[in-house]
Parts: structure tokens; sequence; C-alpha cells
């Protein structure tokens, strides 16, 4: 009887040998979720640039340094990118920031912040920059409903309310921006960032003289400082063309960060 289980047993043995060279190239199977990669705007890559990624819809505005209404052009630019963004380029020009200078009540001697310009965008809306234009001068009449050039039509362009928002991780701010475009943020200015030629801004000086009102529109790395990259408002000559990249870490930078949505018509989008 011994023998006889000998055999069987050598037997079986064989057959398991051949079965697993025959089977060689197989993997073992490992029961381990999947990682989901459904939704890409997840993966927050180490650079972005809305000026290629969004290619011919971020505006950059002229030289509008008098009256310190940078939160005015800030929100103005920001909702003129969304607009071509979301219209892919129908509607592609800058809107009136001069129209929030002039209109916007809960404004004074041309300052003002995210919280009370969204309102405006929101409740009042703006027309394109064509039927109001910057002047560069400061407040002037608010002729509600009606271009300083006549010869356009008043179309006022308003924040859709639903998506009005504020953000303060960096994370959750890369991905917005990423989806649908930049966002308006403010940081504690020093006396040393108008004299900014280049390179990664980092504050120098300790003299702090105001805040102020930026579009955040991409992010990178150099030397293993992170920075977003912004447009100011003092036009292409100043900084980067018109552009400059700040430490994420530095002035409270983007501790906040605005933004919306433009409220579109079907006709609009298609």
């Amino acid at each position: 009887m011994k023998p006889l289980l000998s055999i069987l047993l050598i037997s079986l043995l064989s057959f398991y040998s051949v079965s697993l060279q025959k089977n060689s190239n197989m993997k073992p199977y490992k029961n381990k979720p999947k990682k989901n990669y459904q939704f890409q705007s997840d993966r927050i890559p180490e650079f972005f640039d809305s000026r290629v990624n969004f290619s011919g819809c971020i505006h950059l505005t002229d030289n509008y340094s008098s009256c310190g209404s940078d939160f005015a052009i800030a929100a103005a630019s920001m909702l003129s990118d969304r607009l071509c963004i979301q219209t892919n380029q129908k509607y592609n020009f800058l809107l009136s920031a001069q129209e929030i200078i002039n209109c916007d009540v809960d404004e004074t001697q041309c300052k003002g912040n995210g919280e009370d310009v969204f309102d405006f965008l929101t409740l009042h809306g703006i027309p394109s920059n064509d039927c109001v234009h910057y002047t560069n001068i400061g407040p002037g009449q608010c002729n509600e409903k009606s271009c300083t050039n006549t010869s356009i039509s008043y179309i006022p362009y308003k924040c859709n309310p639903e998506s009005v928002a504020t953000l303060t991780n960096p994370y959750d701010i890369k991905r917005e921006i990423m989806a649908n475009g930049p966002v308006y943020a403010e940081f504690d200015l020093y006396d040393d960032f108008e004299g900014y030629h280049s390179g990664v801004y980092f504050r120098m000086s300790s003299k702090i003289i105001g805040t102020k009102a930026v579009k955040i529109f991409g992010w990178g790395s150099e030397n293993a400082n992170y920075y977003w990259i912004c447009a100011n408002n003092k036009g292409y000559r100043w900084g980067e063309e018109g552009y400059f990249r700040i430490s994420i870490s530095e002035v409270n930078i983007a501790a906040k960060a605005y933004f919306c949505n433009p409220q579109l018509t079907e006709s609009m989008i298609n």
C-alpha cells in the first residue's frame, strides 16, 4: 500500500510542477484597490500656467497705476479671463474696471476689497472696457446702464451667484485655477515690491504700506522655492512683461482667494 501512495504522490508533484512552468508568465493576484484617476484635476502638476493652458484668454491690463484701484482691475480681469475660457473665446475682451470704480457705492476713494467687489459683480455686473473705458484719474460719474462710448450698447456681465466662493487651501486654489481659470487674491504690500524686476519675489523690507490685489493664474518652483504666477496692473514694461512670481509663503499671498464663474446664457456658449 505504501509504495502505491508514494507513486501517486510523486505523480501529483510532477503534474503540479509542469503546470507551474506552463503558467509561469501569470502574475499573482493581489487584492488591492485600484487608484482612481477619473478626476484628472486632482493630479496637481508642479508647474501650471494659464497663459499656456488657456491660451489667448489671459488678459494683461495696461498701466493702471493711479487711484489705487488694483482691487477693481484684478476682479474685472479675473472675470474677463473666465468669460473667455468658458465661452471658448467667443467673448474675448477685457471687462470694465472703471465701472466698478464709478458705481460701486461700497467703495470710496478707489479703495476696495474682495468681498465687496464680488458682491458688486454679482448684483450689478460690468460691461466691456470699450463701453466704459478706464480713465486712470479716479472715480468718475456713474452712468448706470450706459456707455461712455455711445456707439456701443451697454451689456453687463455678472458673476453667477451660485459660483461665488473663497478658498484658503493652496491645493484647492490650484485645482480651481486648473478647472476654471484665474482667481483674485490680496497680499500685504511692502515698500520693496514696486522695485521688482524678475525672478521669485521674497520680501526684504519690514515696512508695510498697504494691501494689494492681484490675479493669480499659475504656479511653479525654482530652486525648491514654490511660487505663484500673478498679473500686476503696471503694464507690460513692469516686472516680467507685466507679470511676476511670488513665493507661496510670502506676505500672506492667497491667504484667501476669491473667484466666480460668469453668468452665461445658452446663446453665449453655443
